[in-house]
């Protein structure tokens, strides 16, 4: 157990240092602490790990969108059958977080999930 949970500590930090780049220009598309409401998104605001989590969602979705909306000039249906999926992907997300309420241990494993799934998107995209 305790190699396992080294092992996905080491991939998960090998996934932030090559994501930091990314996380500095994704800050508009992350959630907003100071008008935080609900219990998900205060947990999220009062959690390390979870806003860590959160800015590379966003940065990831960031990316997504926009190599999007380059692409829709030169492919419009390709591209906004992506971006659906995309968006799709996104809302369904945030409904799933919001049941997790204030559970961190909830809401990280959906962050997670999120983070690979929106990943194995770049890939497809990329095919």
């Amino acid at each position: 157990m305790r190699k396992t949970f080294m092992a996905a500590s080491w991939k998960l930090a090998f996934g932030l240092l090559v994501m930091a780049p990314l996380l500095q220009a994704a800050q508009a598309q992350e959630i907003h602490c100071d008008k935080a409401e609900t219990p998900d998104i205060k947990t999220v605001c009062h959690d390390p790990y979870l806003r860590k989590l959160e800015a590379i969602r966003a940065a990831l979705h960031a990316d997504l969108a926009g190599y999007l909306k380059q692409r829709r000039k030169e492919k419009p249906g390709w591209a906004e059958h992506w971006e659906t999926r995309l968006f799709e992907s996104e809302r369904g997300f945030a409904r799933s977080r919001s049941e997790c309420g204030a559970d961190p241990a909830c809401i990280a494993t959906l962050y997670e999930n999120h983070n690979r799934n929106l990943m194995r998107l770049w890939r497809d995209i990329l095919r």
